[in-house]
């Protein structure tokens, strides 16, 4: 969807296509077909970023 439909359907919705993930203080989304690939490693520097300097 054009970001003019998007705007145009959900005038409240506050839409940001530069960004792959949007954490909110109730979770995160990630967006795209592929966007597990971005959320993942998101989720491990966010749970151990120990963990996160070892899978880089």
């Amino acid at each position: 969807m054009a970001r003019a439909a998007v705007s145009a359907a959900l005038p409240a919705v506050l839409l940001d296509e530069f960004r792959m993930l949007m954490p909110t203080d109730i979770g995160v989304t990630a967006g795209a077909a592929m966007g597990h690939l971005d959320l993942a490693p998101w989720l491990i520097r966010k749970a151990s970023p120990e963990l996160a300097c070892h899978s880089t």
